[in-house]
Protein backbone atom coordinates (compact mmCIF):
# COMPACT_ATOMS: atom_id res chain seq x y z
CA UNK A 1 0.00 0.00 0.00
CA UNK A 2 2.73 2.71 1.19
CA UNK A 3 4.80 1.54 -2.02
CA UNK A 4 1.56 1.90 -3.68
CA UNK A 5 1.23 5.72 -2.77
CA UNK A 6 4.70 5.98 -3.54
CA UNK A 7 4.50 4.70 -7.25
CA UNK A 8 1.71 6.86 -7.74
CA UNK A 9 3.03 10.30 -6.03
CA UNK A 10 5.67 9.79 -8.30
CA UNK A 11 3.62 8.97 -11.49
CA UNK A 12 1.43 12.23 -10.84
CA UNK A 13 4.26 14.53 -10.56
CA UNK A 14 6.42 13.38 -13.26
CA UNK A 15 3.01 14.21 -15.57
CA UNK A 16 2.20 17.86 -13.74
CA UNK A 17 6.46 18.38 -14.17
CA UNK A 18 5.95 17.46 -18.03
CA UNK A 19 2.55 19.95 -18.22
CA UNK A 20 4.54 22.68 -16.52
CA UNK A 21 7.68 22.68 -19.68
CA UNK A 22 5.06 21.24 -22.50
CA UNK A 23 4.81 24.37 -24.74
CA UNK A 24 1.34 25.29 -25.24
CA UNK A 25 -0.09 25.66 -29.09
CA UNK A 26 -1.93 29.11 -29.60
CA UNK A 27 -4.57 30.46 -31.67
CA UNK A 28 -4.11 29.92 -35.63
CA UNK A 29 -3.33 32.91 -37.67
CA UNK A 30 -6.69 34.13 -39.67
CA UNK A 31 -6.34 34.33 -43.99
CA UNK A 32 -8.98 36.76 -43.89
CA UNK A 33 -6.67 39.22 -41.93
CA UNK A 34 -3.58 37.87 -43.26
CA UNK A 35 -4.82 38.30 -47.18
CA UNK A 36 -4.46 42.21 -46.80
CA UNK A 37 -1.20 41.90 -46.36
CA UNK A 38 -1.15 40.00 -49.64
CA UNK A 39 -3.22 42.25 -51.04
CA UNK A 40 -0.41 45.16 -50.44
CA UNK A 41 2.20 43.18 -51.30
CA UNK A 42 0.44 42.69 -55.03
CA UNK A 43 -0.13 46.54 -55.15
CA UNK A 44 4.28 46.89 -54.46
CA UNK A 45 4.75 44.83 -57.36
CA UNK A 46 2.96 47.02 -59.86
CA UNK A 47 5.33 50.11 -59.01
CA UNK A 48 8.23 48.92 -61.58
CA UNK A 49 5.88 48.72 -64.02
CA UNK A 50 4.05 51.76 -63.57
CA UNK A 51 7.57 53.84 -63.32
CA UNK A 52 8.15 52.30 -66.26
CA UNK A 53 5.08 53.31 -68.14
CA UNK A 54 5.77 57.07 -67.34
CA UNK A 55 9.33 56.61 -68.05
CA UNK A 56 8.52 55.19 -72.07
CA UNK A 57 5.62 58.21 -71.95
CA UNK A 58 8.68 60.83 -71.17
CA UNK A 59 11.02 59.07 -73.72
CA UNK A 60 8.24 59.90 -76.30
CA UNK A 61 7.55 63.31 -75.14
CA UNK A 62 11.41 64.00 -75.37
CA UNK A 63 11.81 62.45 -78.96
CA UNK A 64 8.44 64.28 -79.79
CA UNK A 65 10.08 68.26 -78.59
CA UNK A 66 13.39 67.42 -80.52
CA UNK A 67 11.87 66.96 -83.41
CA UNK A 68 9.32 69.60 -83.32
CA UNK A 69 12.52 71.70 -82.27
CA UNK A 70 14.44 70.46 -85.70
CA UNK A 71 11.13 70.92 -87.42
CA UNK A 72 11.01 74.68 -86.75
CA UNK A 73 14.60 75.28 -87.32
CA UNK A 74 14.81 74.36 -90.21
CA UNK A 75 11.89 76.15 -90.81
CA UNK A 76 13.42 79.10 -90.10
CA UNK A 77 16.32 78.76 -91.82
CA UNK A 78 14.57 78.75 -95.12
CA UNK A 79 11.29 81.04 -94.34
CA UNK A 80 10.61 83.74 -96.77
CA UNK A 81 10.54 86.63 -94.94
CA UNK A 82 12.12 87.62 -91.50
CA UNK A 83 9.41 87.37 -89.65
CA UNK A 84 8.77 84.23 -90.45
CA UNK A 85 12.12 83.18 -89.10
CA UNK A 86 11.67 84.64 -85.90
CA UNK A 87 8.27 83.40 -85.11
CA UNK A 88 9.75 79.70 -86.57
CA UNK A 89 13.25 79.75 -84.30
CA UNK A 90 11.16 81.20 -81.58
CA UNK A 91 9.03 78.03 -82.17
CA UNK A 92 12.32 75.92 -82.35
CA UNK A 93 13.50 77.71 -78.87
CA UNK A 94 10.42 76.57 -77.01
CA UNK A 95 10.12 73.31 -78.46
CA UNK A 96 14.11 73.09 -76.87
CA UNK A 97 12.69 74.29 -73.56
CA UNK A 98 10.05 71.50 -73.79
CA UNK A 99 13.01 69.19 -74.12
CA UNK A 100 14.97 70.27 -71.15
CA UNK A 101 11.98 69.66 -68.77
CA UNK A 102 10.90 66.24 -70.39
CA UNK A 103 14.79 64.84 -69.45
CA UNK A 104 14.60 66.81 -65.90
CA UNK A 105 11.43 64.94 -65.28
CA UNK A 106 12.04 61.89 -66.16
CA UNK A 107 15.33 61.94 -64.72
CA UNK A 108 13.50 62.71 -61.42
CA UNK A 109 10.93 59.61 -62.36
CA UNK A 110 14.06 57.66 -62.55
CA UNK A 111 15.59 58.89 -59.38
CA UNK A 112 12.89 58.48 -56.90
CA UNK A 113 10.96 55.30 -59.11
CA UNK A 114 14.30 53.15 -58.41
CA UNK A 115 14.08 53.85 -54.99
CA UNK A 116 10.53 53.08 -54.69
CA UNK A 117 11.15 49.57 -56.64
CA UNK A 118 13.97 49.05 -54.31
CA UNK A 119 11.76 49.14 -51.21
CA UNK A 120 8.80 47.84 -52.60
CA UNK A 121 10.40 44.57 -53.61
CA UNK A 122 11.99 44.39 -50.28
CA UNK A 123 8.62 44.55 -48.35
CA UNK A 124 6.59 42.56 -50.76
CA UNK A 125 9.34 40.01 -50.22
CA UNK A 126 8.91 40.25 -46.38
CA UNK A 127 5.18 39.68 -46.98
CA UNK A 128 5.46 36.50 -49.40
CA UNK A 129 7.62 34.51 -47.53
CA UNK A 130 5.80 35.37 -43.51
CA UNK A 131 2.43 34.01 -45.37
CA UNK A 132 4.56 31.13 -47.44
CA UNK A 133 5.81 30.31 -43.95
CA UNK A 134 2.58 29.89 -42.17
CA UNK A 135 1.38 27.78 -45.18
CA UNK A 136 3.91 24.97 -45.42
CA UNK A 137 4.03 24.76 -41.53
CA UNK A 138 0.30 24.00 -41.71
CA UNK A 139 0.36 21.54 -44.73
CA UNK A 140 -0.59 17.96 -43.76
CA UNK A 141 -1.71 19.34 -40.09
CA UNK A 142 -5.56 18.35 -40.88
CA UNK A 143 -7.51 19.48 -37.94
CA UNK A 144 -5.00 19.01 -35.35
CA UNK A 145 -2.31 21.44 -35.66
CA UNK A 146 -1.70 24.66 -38.34
CA UNK A 147 -1.05 27.85 -37.98
CA UNK A 148 -3.14 29.62 -41.60
CA UNK A 149 -6.76 29.39 -41.55
CA UNK A 150 -9.94 30.15 -42.02
CA UNK A 151 -12.21 31.36 -39.48
CA UNK A 152 -15.07 29.12 -39.82
CA UNK A 153 -13.03 26.07 -40.68
CA UNK A 154 -11.38 23.41 -38.09
CA UNK A 155 -8.57 22.50 -41.22
CA UNK A 156 -5.51 24.60 -42.01
CA UNK A 157 -6.21 26.98 -45.13
CA UNK A 158 -4.71 25.70 -48.35
CA UNK A 159 -5.85 28.10 -50.97
CA UNK A 160 -3.43 31.76 -50.34
CA UNK A 161 -4.66 33.09 -53.89
CA UNK A 162 -5.93 36.86 -53.92
CA UNK A 163 -7.30 36.78 -57.52
CA UNK A 164 -4.79 35.88 -60.05
CA UNK A 165 -2.41 36.80 -57.85
CA UNK A 166 -0.47 33.53 -55.41
CA UNK A 167 0.57 35.52 -52.90
CA UNK A 168 3.58 32.91 -51.68
CA UNK A 169 4.90 33.47 -55.27
CA UNK A 170 4.50 37.07 -56.28
CA UNK A 171 6.43 38.37 -59.09
CA UNK A 172 6.24 41.79 -60.77
CA UNK A 173 3.68 42.99 -62.51
CA UNK A 174 5.18 43.74 -66.14
CA UNK A 175 1.97 45.09 -67.54
CA UNK A 176 0.87 48.07 -65.19
CA UNK A 177 -0.15 51.58 -67.07
CA UNK A 178 -1.13 53.37 -64.37
CA UNK A 179 -0.73 52.85 -60.95
CA UNK A 180 -3.42 54.57 -57.59
CA UNK A 181 -0.85 55.82 -55.45
CA UNK A 182 -3.72 57.60 -53.50
CA UNK A 183 -6.07 54.69 -53.76
CA UNK A 184 -7.29 51.61 -51.95
CA UNK A 185 -3.49 51.28 -50.41
CA UNK A 186 -1.71 54.70 -50.06
CA UNK A 187 -3.46 58.02 -48.60
CA UNK A 188 -2.16 61.38 -47.96
CA UNK A 189 -1.77 59.90 -44.29
CA UNK A 190 0.06 56.71 -44.66
CA UNK A 191 -0.73 53.22 -45.60
CA UNK A 192 -4.33 52.84 -45.89
CA UNK A 193 -5.24 49.29 -44.57
CA UNK A 194 -2.41 48.63 -42.06
CA UNK A 195 -4.41 49.26 -39.28
CA UNK A 196 -3.85 47.52 -35.87
CA UNK A 197 -5.74 44.52 -35.55
CA UNK A 198 -4.96 41.15 -34.25
CA UNK A 199 -4.20 38.64 -36.99
CA UNK A 200 -5.54 36.18 -34.73
CA UNK A 201 -8.24 33.49 -35.93
CA UNK A 202 -10.58 32.27 -33.49
CA UNK A 203 -9.11 28.06 -33.67
CA UNK A 204 -7.57 27.50 -30.76
CA UNK A 205 -4.54 25.57 -29.41
CA UNK A 206 -3.55 24.99 -33.19
CA UNK A 207 -0.58 26.62 -33.75
CA UNK A 208 2.68 26.11 -32.01
CA UNK A 209 4.44 29.27 -33.61
CA UNK A 210 4.14 31.26 -30.73
CA UNK A 211 3.92 28.80 -28.32
CA UNK A 212 6.25 29.25 -24.83
CA UNK A 213 7.02 25.86 -22.67
CA UNK A 214 8.01 28.56 -20.10
CA UNK A 215 7.42 32.54 -20.04
CA UNK A 216 11.20 34.24 -19.83
CA UNK A 217 12.61 30.71 -19.49
CA UNK A 218 14.98 29.56 -22.81
CA UNK A 219 14.41 26.25 -24.62
CA UNK A 220 15.64 24.38 -27.21
CA UNK A 221 11.70 23.42 -28.06
CA UNK A 222 11.01 27.07 -28.48
CA UNK A 223 11.16 29.38 -31.23
CA UNK A 224 11.01 32.61 -29.18
CA UNK A 225 13.13 32.83 -26.23
CA UNK A 226 11.58 35.58 -24.32
CA UNK A 227 7.96 36.66 -24.27
CA UNK A 228 8.79 40.26 -24.87
CA UNK A 229 7.20 41.69 -27.96
CA UNK A 230 9.10 41.23 -31.13
CA UNK A 231 8.49 42.32 -34.71
CA UNK A 232 8.54 40.83 -38.02
CA UNK A 233 7.61 41.50 -41.54
CA UNK A 234 9.81 44.98 -41.23
CA UNK A 235 7.87 45.84 -38.18
CA UNK A 236 4.47 45.64 -39.62
CA UNK A 237 3.64 42.72 -37.74
CA UNK A 238 4.37 42.54 -33.78
CA UNK A 239 4.38 39.07 -31.75
CA UNK A 240 4.70 38.36 -28.43
CA UNK A 241 5.24 34.39 -27.45
CA UNK A 242 3.37 33.18 -24.21
CA UNK A 243 3.05 30.30 -22.26
CA UNK A 244 -0.51 30.83 -20.58
CA UNK A 245 -1.98 31.29 -23.89
CA UNK A 246 -2.65 34.65 -24.39
CA UNK A 247 0.05 34.94 -27.02
CA UNK A 248 -0.99 38.36 -29.57
CA UNK A 249 -0.12 39.17 -33.39
CA UNK A 250 -0.70 42.77 -33.90
CA UNK A 251 -0.85 44.47 -37.10
CA UNK A 252 1.30 47.98 -36.45
CA UNK A 253 -0.96 51.24 -36.80
CA UNK A 254 0.41 52.87 -40.04
CA UNK A 255 -2.31 54.46 -41.17
CA UNK A 256 -1.23 57.43 -40.01
CA UNK A 257 2.82 58.98 -39.67
CA UNK A 258 2.54 61.19 -42.55
CA UNK A 259 1.13 65.09 -43.39
CA UNK A 260 -0.01 65.50 -46.97
CA UNK A 261 2.46 62.89 -48.16
CA UNK A 262 5.09 63.62 -46.24
CA UNK A 263 7.09 61.88 -43.28
CA UNK A 264 9.35 64.62 -41.79
CA UNK A 265 11.87 61.97 -40.57
CA UNK A 266 11.32 58.52 -41.90
CA UNK A 267 13.69 56.10 -39.82
CA UNK A 268 11.67 52.79 -39.89
CA UNK A 269 11.52 50.87 -42.86
CA UNK A 270 8.22 51.10 -43.27
CA UNK A 271 8.26 54.80 -43.50
CA UNK A 272 11.40 54.81 -45.76
CA UNK A 273 9.05 52.34 -47.99
CA UNK A 274 5.89 54.97 -47.35
CA UNK A 275 8.41 58.31 -48.36
CA UNK A 276 9.79 56.59 -51.45
CA UNK A 277 6.12 55.49 -52.66
CA UNK A 278 4.53 59.36 -52.18
CA UNK A 279 8.20 60.59 -53.90
CA UNK A 280 7.43 58.65 -56.97
CA UNK A 281 3.38 59.55 -56.75
CA UNK A 282 4.55 63.09 -57.09
CA UNK A 283 7.76 62.69 -59.50
CA UNK A 284 4.70 60.76 -61.90
CA UNK A 285 2.14 63.56 -61.37
CA UNK A 286 4.71 66.09 -62.83
CA UNK A 287 5.27 64.31 -65.79
CA UNK A 288 3.64 67.14 -67.57
CA UNK A 289 4.48 67.30 -71.52
CA UNK A 290 4.45 69.32 -74.58
CA UNK A 291 3.08 66.88 -76.43
CA UNK A 292 3.46 63.08 -77.51
CA UNK A 293 4.75 63.86 -81.32
CA UNK A 294 6.26 66.82 -82.96
CA UNK A 295 2.80 68.56 -84.36
CA UNK A 296 1.44 68.47 -81.08
CA UNK A 297 4.45 69.72 -79.66
CA UNK A 298 4.35 73.00 -82.24
CA UNK A 299 0.66 73.36 -81.60
CA UNK A 300 1.42 73.85 -77.79
CA UNK A 301 3.98 76.19 -77.67
CA UNK A 302 2.07 78.45 -79.95
CA UNK A 303 -1.24 77.93 -78.13
CA UNK A 304 0.40 78.54 -74.69
CA UNK A 305 2.55 81.50 -75.75
CA UNK A 306 5.55 80.24 -75.26
CA UNK A 307 6.82 80.95 -78.79
CA UNK A 308 5.56 84.85 -78.00
CA UNK A 309 8.13 84.85 -75.36
CA UNK A 310 11.08 83.72 -76.81
CA UNK A 311 10.11 86.65 -79.26
CA UNK A 312 9.01 88.57 -76.68
CA UNK A 313 12.87 87.87 -74.89
CA UNK A 314 14.55 88.46 -78.00
CA UNK A 315 12.66 91.96 -78.87
CA UNK A 316 13.39 93.48 -75.43
CA UNK A 317 16.84 92.89 -76.14
CA UNK A 318 17.39 94.75 -78.82
CA UNK A 319 14.55 97.99 -78.36
CA UNK A 320 15.36 100.93 -76.69
CA UNK A 321 15.05 101.32 -73.07
CA UNK A 322 12.15 103.74 -73.33
CA UNK A 323 9.95 101.37 -75.31
CA UNK A 324 10.63 97.99 -73.76
CA UNK A 325 7.04 97.75 -72.82
CA UNK A 326 6.42 97.45 -76.66
CA UNK A 327 7.72 93.84 -77.10
CA UNK A 328 5.11 91.46 -75.48
CA UNK A 329 2.67 92.70 -78.06
CA UNK A 330 5.01 92.87 -81.35
CA UNK A 331 5.95 89.62 -80.50
CA UNK A 332 2.28 88.41 -80.45
CA UNK A 333 1.34 90.74 -83.78
CA UNK A 334 4.63 88.96 -85.10
CA UNK A 335 2.60 85.47 -84.84
CA UNK A 336 -0.13 86.75 -85.59
CA UNK A 337 1.31 88.46 -89.20
CA UNK A 338 3.18 85.23 -89.72
CA UNK A 339 -0.27 83.06 -89.01
CA UNK A 340 -2.09 85.66 -91.79
CA UNK A 341 -4.94 85.08 -89.33
CA UNK A 342 -5.91 85.86 -86.02
CA UNK A 343 -8.02 82.70 -85.53
CA UNK A 344 -6.73 79.10 -85.29
CA UNK A 345 -2.37 80.60 -85.56
CA UNK A 346 -1.00 77.55 -84.07
CA UNK A 347 -2.45 75.34 -86.59
CA UNK A 348 -1.29 78.00 -89.50
CA UNK A 349 2.13 78.18 -88.41
CA UNK A 350 2.22 74.35 -87.91
CA UNK A 351 1.27 74.14 -91.38
CA UNK A 352 3.42 76.23 -92.81
CA UNK A 353 6.67 74.36 -90.71
CA UNK A 354 5.83 71.06 -91.94
CA UNK A 355 5.32 72.53 -95.63
CA UNK A 356 8.62 73.98 -95.85
CA UNK A 357 10.84 72.18 -98.32
CA UNK A 358 13.33 69.36 -97.44
CA UNK A 359 15.86 66.94 -98.71
CA UNK A 360 14.68 63.45 -97.34
CA UNK A 361 17.77 60.76 -97.30
CA UNK A 362 17.01 57.17 -96.79
CA UNK A 363 19.93 54.49 -97.99
CA UNK A 364 21.58 56.00 -101.29
CA UNK A 365 18.61 58.11 -102.24
CA UNK A 366 17.76 61.55 -101.39
CA UNK A 367 14.28 63.00 -103.15
CA UNK A 368 13.09 66.38 -102.55
CA UNK A 369 10.12 66.50 -100.15
CA UNK A 370 8.82 68.49 -97.42
CA UNK A 371 9.21 68.08 -93.86
CA UNK A 372 5.90 66.35 -92.94
CA UNK A 373 7.09 63.73 -95.15
CA UNK A 374 9.67 63.10 -93.16
CA UNK A 375 9.38 60.81 -89.83
CA UNK A 376 12.08 60.23 -87.29
CA UNK A 377 15.00 62.38 -85.80
CA UNK A 378 17.18 60.00 -87.70
CA UNK A 379 15.50 61.17 -91.18
CA UNK A 380 15.28 64.55 -89.63
CA UNK A 381 18.80 65.11 -88.80
CA UNK A 382 19.81 63.95 -92.36
CA UNK A 383 17.57 66.48 -93.71
CA UNK A 384 18.92 68.96 -91.41
CA UNK A 385 22.76 68.38 -92.43
CA UNK A 386 21.63 68.23 -96.20
CA UNK A 387 19.51 71.53 -95.32
CA UNK A 388 22.84 72.98 -93.42
CA UNK A 389 25.43 72.23 -96.63
CA UNK A 390 23.16 73.80 -99.39
CA UNK A 391 22.67 76.71 -97.43
CA UNK A 392 26.21 77.32 -96.77
CA UNK A 393 26.70 76.97 -100.54
CA UNK A 394 24.24 79.40 -101.26
CA UNK A 395 26.00 81.39 -98.73
CA UNK A 396 29.81 81.50 -100.58
CA UNK A 397 28.39 81.42 -103.65
CA UNK A 398 26.40 84.62 -102.67
CA UNK A 399 29.44 86.40 -101.17
CA UNK A 400 31.70 85.70 -104.03
CA UNK A 401 28.88 87.12 -106.55
CA UNK A 402 28.83 90.03 -104.20
CA UNK A 403 32.84 90.35 -103.93
CA UNK A 404 32.88 90.01 -107.60
CA UNK A 405 30.77 92.74 -108.19
CA UNK A 406 32.03 94.79 -105.70
CA UNK A 407 35.24 94.27 -107.61
CA UNK A 408 33.96 95.18 -110.95
CA UNK A 409 32.52 98.70 -109.79
CA UNK A 410 35.27 99.63 -107.82
CA UNK A 411 37.97 99.30 -110.18
CA UNK A 412 39.20 102.23 -112.14
CA UNK A 413 39.10 101.54 -115.85
CA UNK A 414 40.99 104.93 -117.08
CA UNK A 415 44.63 104.69 -119.15
CA UNK A 416 46.15 107.14 -120.81
CA UNK A 417 44.57 106.70 -123.99
CA UNK A 418 41.04 107.21 -122.62
CA UNK A 419 42.06 110.16 -120.32
CA UNK A 420 43.70 111.89 -124.08
CA UNK A 421 40.26 111.94 -126.08
CA UNK A 422 38.60 113.83 -122.87
CA UNK A 423 40.72 117.21 -123.64
CA UNK A 424 41.89 119.63 -121.72
CA UNK A 425 40.53 122.09 -119.09
CA UNK A 426 37.37 121.29 -117.15
CA UNK A 427 36.94 117.76 -119.52
CA UNK A 428 40.06 116.14 -117.66
CA UNK A 429 38.62 114.94 -114.84
CA UNK A 430 39.80 112.58 -112.09
CA UNK A 431 41.45 110.45 -112.26
CA UNK A 432 43.16 111.93 -115.28
CA UNK A 433 45.16 114.85 -114.62
CA UNK A 434 45.86 118.18 -117.43
CA UNK A 435 50.04 118.09 -117.83
CA UNK A 436 52.43 120.10 -120.17
CA UNK A 437 54.44 117.71 -122.60
CA UNK A 438 56.66 119.64 -124.81
CA UNK A 439 54.59 123.02 -124.92
CA UNK A 440 51.29 121.17 -125.66
CA UNK A 441 48.68 120.72 -122.51
CA UNK A 442 47.42 116.82 -122.42
CA UNK A 443 45.15 115.07 -120.39
CA UNK A 444 46.81 112.35 -118.98
CA UNK A 445 45.92 109.05 -116.17
CA UNK A 446 46.90 110.28 -112.81
CA UNK A 447 47.98 106.69 -111.40
CA UNK A 448 48.04 108.10 -107.45
CA UNK A 449 44.72 109.49 -108.19
CA UNK A 450 43.14 106.54 -109.56
CA UNK A 451 44.25 104.10 -106.73
CA UNK A 452 43.54 106.87 -103.89
CA UNK A 453 39.69 106.74 -105.93
CA UNK A 454 39.68 102.75 -105.83
CA UNK A 455 40.27 102.52 -101.93
CA UNK A 456 37.74 105.49 -101.36
CA UNK A 457 35.23 103.69 -103.44
CA UNK A 458 35.99 100.15 -101.36
CA UNK A 459 35.64 101.74 -98.13
CA UNK A 460 32.26 103.16 -98.93
CA UNK A 461 30.74 99.62 -100.16
CA UNK A 462 31.67 97.93 -97.32
CA UNK A 463 29.99 100.25 -95.43
CA UNK A 464 26.28 99.42 -96.66
CA UNK A 465 24.00 98.13 -93.96
CA UNK A 466 19.86 97.33 -94.37
CA UNK A 467 17.34 98.79 -92.53
CA UNK A 468 14.96 96.33 -91.39
CA UNK A 469 11.20 97.13 -89.36
CA UNK A 470 9.61 95.03 -86.64
CA UNK A 471 6.09 96.31 -85.19
CA UNK A 472 6.99 99.93 -84.04
CA UNK A 473 10.19 99.69 -83.42
CA UNK A 474 13.21 99.71 -86.02
CA UNK A 475 17.10 98.52 -86.03
CA UNK A 476 19.71 97.81 -88.60
CA UNK A 477 21.46 94.50 -88.83
CA UNK A 478 24.55 93.98 -91.47
CA UNK A 479 23.96 93.05 -94.52
CA UNK A 480 24.97 89.20 -94.40
CA UNK A 481 23.25 85.96 -95.74
CA UNK A 482 20.28 85.78 -92.77
CA UNK A 483 20.12 82.64 -91.80
CA UNK A 484 23.17 82.83 -90.48
CA UNK A 485 21.57 85.24 -88.31
CA UNK A 486 19.18 82.50 -87.24
CA UNK A 487 21.67 80.33 -86.67
CA UNK A 488 23.00 82.26 -83.41
CA UNK A 489 19.78 83.41 -82.38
Amino acid sequence: MHKSRIFLAITVLSVATSKTTMAAAHNAFKWDEVKHLCSFAVFLTKVPAAVRHKAAEAKRAMEAADEAKTQATMAAYKAASRDQAIVYAAAAAAAGNCLETARNRMAELYTTGLSATAKAAQTAGHIEEFINLLKVASAGGSSTGYCLQTDSTNAPTTDTRLGSAECTALDFDADTDALAFDGEQLTATGFKKLTAKSMLGSQAAKCALLAKAADDTAAATDLFQKKAQQTLIQGMLKVSAKHDGSSTAMLEELTTPATDWTIKQPKTALHKLYSALAETKTAIERQNYCGSDAKSVILHVIDSGKAAEEIEKYLKAIYPTDNKNAAKPDAEAMITKVAGTADNKKTKIQEQIVNTGARKIQGPTAENKQLKDISGNEQLQAAFIAQTAELFDISASAAKACQSQKTQSTKITETDTTCETKGTGDKCTSPCKEVEENGTKKCKLDKEEAKKLEEKTEQKGSKTVTSNTTGSNSFVIKASPFWLAVLFF
